[in-house]
């Protein structure tokens, strides 16, 4: 509705001018709300920028991963793929790497390595290495694999969940 275009870009605004005074996490938190309201490729940019600026290596790198994700063939491609694979870097220097389960539908509960971690989507931090992945969804089949997550790449783990099979009514 145009009730909620106005308030995504009021809010956008507000985002802009915080980034603009180096208020960089009101920014995100603005830009995250308009994004509710109105999703957008460039608000998951500029939410990457914030949290560079913030020198948050993991929040930037999965917003920038968000941003190739959702534009698809941007024009600023390559040089975002550069700040992707530095960041990816700086990660690999901790011992960690990220990555990021989605799930069609979305809205799945995920499970790392016997540990709920949240919903789909979810990205986090994890050791590289071997992960067992599950997810649960009421009315959908359970689905479990395991994954590798490489010490150098982030990743996506993308899982097609099957929907459980109707059944009967029990009698009364």
């Amino acid at each position: 509705s145009e009730q909620v275009k106005a308030e995504a870009r009021e809010r956008y605004r507000r985002g802009a001018q915080a980034y603009v005074e180096s208020r960089y996490k009101d920014a995100i938190d603005l830009f995250l709300e308009a994004d509710r309201l109105r999703p957008s490729a460039a608000l998951s940019y500029n939410i990457a920028r914030a949290y560079q600026k913030l020198r948050d290596s993991a929040g930037a790198l999965r917003w920038y991963r968000d941003y190739l994700r959702r534009a698809r063939t941007p024009e600023d491609s390559r040089q975002v793929q550069r700040l992707v694979a530095s960041l990816e870097d700086a990660l690999r220097r901790k011992g960690i790497q990220q990555v990021t389960i989605l799930s069609e539908p979305p809205g799945a509960t995920v499970v790392v390595d016997s540990q709920p971690v949240g919903v789909t989507p979810w990205t986090g931090e994890l050791t590289p290495g071997q992960h067992r992945l599950e997810l649960r969804m009421r009315g959908y089949l359970d689905a479990a694999g395991d994954f590798e997550l490489p010490k150098d790449d982030a990743m996506d783990v993308l899982v097609t969940m099957d929907a459980a099979p109707e059944q009967p009514a029990p009698a009364v």
